[in-house]
Order: structure tokens, then C-alpha cells, then sequence
């Protein structure tokens, strides 16, 4: 007998592809895959082509093909025209389903990576408390080295957890929940949290380590802290990398419409050279 015309038991199929008896004998009562052949006793008997088959529906199964997709994909049905047309077609809406939840599995997947590194984070760096005027800021420390502040808005200390363990062993990174995040939490009372407001928290911040200047990467509306900041307190800041701050209004780009009085003003305030470098994509 050839190797193609070599039969199988169910127990040796069960333990080739790696489900049980019962699961086959269920799958073949409903009609996912084609009843095998039986030998005089009444026992299955599955050729090389029926492995196969049954292998590439485990593979259908466990990427989430429904059961009916399934039988129509190994012809049991018996109901296909152009049963090679239709596997094309099952297999090619099935590669899209699995592209769109890898998607989604990867946005998971970086979710929990991220709160993965903002728990580790926590457990080697301790949450400090900043008592302000009228609130409390939570802030962590960790690594060696130069001073660097991280500084983000709305984003606190989880958004830099992963980008902040990168950095520790060349740094003393310094990160933060602006007031109202996270465990900064808002209270009655408390002050709107705008760039004026919280470049003034961040200096109290520094002032709590040194009052010297030191290093600052801020990012989105950290971005825009660390400007007010430099505007407020220019000896603080010793270089500062600024990623995309959002400060569109203050463009003068024809796509987004002339500018108004109030932007032409921006527009045509002086500027001066200084520590503060600025980053957009």
C-alpha cells in the first residue's frame, strides 16, 4: 500500500492533529467535515487527503471561521458549483477578519504592554506626592544620572512608563501626573489645569530636586508646558526637546485659512534663540 493510500484510525488521527476522538465525531455529525470511510467492523478509516483536511480545519477553527464557513470550505455540504471559487473566496474574507483582529489585538496588546511597564514602574520607582497650593501632584523617580523631566499633557506617568525604564540607566528621570490625571486626582478647588498652570507645577517640581536647570523631553500638551515653562523660568531649563506641541493657532499656513488678528499678532511676536528644540512629524 502507498503512502496516499495509507488509513488511519481515529485514535491516530486524534493524536497526530491533536483533538480528541469525540471532538472529530462531533465535528463530523455536524457536517463540518465529510464522513470518512468505514472498514467491515463499522470503524473510521482516514486517508492521508482526510488528515489534511481536518489539520486545515484546526487551523480555520482556532482563527475564528465559523463552523458553517467551515463545511462550505471542506465540501462536506456537497453543495458547491466551484468548490476551488468558493475556497478562494471563504479563505480571502477570512484572511481579512484575521488582518482586522490582528489589529485589534495588537492595540490590546499595547495597552496591556503599557500598563505592564507603568506597574513596573510603580514597584521601582515609588509614588512621591508635590503638595501644591491646591492640589497634590504624584510624581516617580528612577535611574541615575543627569536630570531629565518627562512631561506630558494629559498623558501622566503611565504614558512614559515604558520610555522612562529605556532612559534610567542614563538618567534620572523624573515623571508626573498633571493635575486632575491619574493620581493627581482633581479636588474642589482646584485651578483649571492650563499651560500657565501647570509649567507652574512643573517648576515646583524641579525646585523640589534642583533649581538649576535640567533636561526636559515633553510631548503633545507637555510640549506646550515646557514652553510656557522656559517663558516663565528660562534658568530652569538647561535643553528641552519639544515633540508636536499643538499649537496650530499660531501657524500662518495657507491650507488652514488666514490668520486672525489675534494669530497675526502671534505670528509676528519676536522670537529669540534659546535651549528648547522643537520636533514635528
Amino acid at each position: 500500500m502507498s503512502e496516499a493510500d495509507e488509513l488511519f484510525g481515529i485514535a491516530e488521527v486524534s493524536a497526530a492533529i491533536g483533538l480528541e476522538p469525540d471532538t472529530l465525531r462531533y465535528f463530523e455529525r455536524q457536517g463540518v467535515v465529510p464522513s470518512p470511510r468505514r472498514d467491515g467492523a463499522g470503524r473510521r478509516q482516514y486517508a492521508t487527503a482526510d488528515v489534511e483536511l481536518i489539520r486545515m480545519l484546526v487551523h480555520l477553527r482556532e482563527t475564528g471561521m465559523p463552523l458553517a464557513d467551515i463545511a462550505q470550505f471542506t465540501g462536506a455540504d456537497g453543495k458547491a458549483a466551484d468548490p476551488a471559487r468558493l475556497r478562494v473566496e471563504l479563505l480571502t474574507a477570512h484572511r481579512r477578519r484575521i488582518h482586522d483582529r490582528r489589529e485589534e489585538l495588537d492595540r490590546a496588546l499595547d495597552v496591556i504592554s503599557r500598563k505592564i511597564a507603568d506597574f513596573s514602574d510603580r514597584m521601582t520607582s515609588p509614588e512621591d506626592l508635590l503638595e501644591r497650593p491646591d492640589c497634590t501632584i504624584a510624581y516617580g523617580v528612577q535611574g541615575e544620572g543627569p536630570l531629565l523631566f518627562l512631561v506630558g499633557a494629559p498623558v501622566g506617568r503611565a504614558g512614559f512608563a515604558a520610555l522612562a525604564h529605556e532612559l534610567a540607566g542614563r538618567f534620572t528621570v523624573v515623571t508626573h501626573d498633571p493635575r486632575g490625571i491619574g493620581a493627581s486626582r482633581a479636588v474642589p478647588g482646584m485651578a483649571a489645569p492650563t499651560p500657565e498652570v501647570l509649567a507652574e507645577d512643573l517648576a515646583a517640581l524641579v525646585d523640589r530636586f534642583t533649581g538649576g536647570p535640567a533636561l526636559f523631553a515633553g510631548t503633545s500638551g507637555g510640549a506646550v508646558t515646557l514652553l510656557e515653562l522656559g517663558k516663565r523660568h528660562p534658568d530652569m531649563v538647561g535643553r528641552a526637546v519639544l515633540h508636536e506641541p499643538p499649537l496650530v493657532s499660531l501657524l500662518e499656513d495657507a491650507d488652514l485659512g488666514p490668520p486672525g488678528p489675534r494669530q497675526r499678532s502671534a505670528s509676528r511676536r519676536p522670537t529669540r534663540s534659546g535651549p528648547c528644540r522643537s520636533s514635528s512629524t
